[in-house]
């Protein structure tokens, strides 16, 4: 879905089902073991009281994680404006101006097992790939179907946007490349 806003043109990103199973999947792999560990020692509470407080505290950060990528899958938009392309996710924000870009095409990037943050239907921040390197990703889709866009200083930026095509086609009719 495009929406015209005083800023620009909006895009939001394609979410697919890998997306919304990877964001809250994470959820409750993170919380199950503290769950099942207030299970098995509610009878032992006194000798085991560090533990369940340390699986305590892991699941509070996984829960604080999870909510996160779901705050900013939530609200990941991709802004073309007079002058730039905004890219906005949670409390990120980036504008990559229109004269700096140098490269934009659709890709399939190469998986990398070192990558940091990449699930299935989910690449946020920076994530190494075999291929493109280190990719600033805000995107919905972590290999298949990739805009990758590159700036002059080698930066390179992943995003998802729903209707690609014109996504693609809107960006290169403002740039000079």
């Amino acid at each position: 879905m495009i929406e015209l806003t005083e800023e620009g043109r909006v895009f939001r990103p394609r979410v697919s089902a890998w997306t919304r199973v990877s964001t809250w999947l994470l959820a409750a792999v993170l919380t199950i073991p503290f769950i099942s560990v207030m299970t098995a020692t509610h009878d032992a509470w006194s000798e085991l009281w560090w533990t369940v407080l340390l699986m305590g505290v892991m699941a509070v950060g996984g829960i604080a994680v999870s909510t996160n990528t779901v705050r900013v899958v939530r609200t990941m938009r991709y802004i073309l404006t007079a002058d730039a392309v905004e890219i906005r996710a949670g409390g990120s924000s980036r504008c990559i101006l229109f004269k700096d870009i140098v490269r934009v095409e659709v890709v399939n990037l190469a998986l990398n097992l070192l990558s940091s943050y990449r699930l299935p239907g989910l690449a946020l921040y920076d994530v190494l790939y075999s291929d493109e390197g280190i990719v600033t990703m805000f995107s919905t889709h972590a290999l298949k179907d990739v805009v990758l866009i590159e700036t002059a200083d080698h930066h390179k930026y992943g995003i998802s946007p729903e209707d690609e095509v014109e996504f693609v086609s809107d960006l290169r009719s403002h740039l000079q490349l």
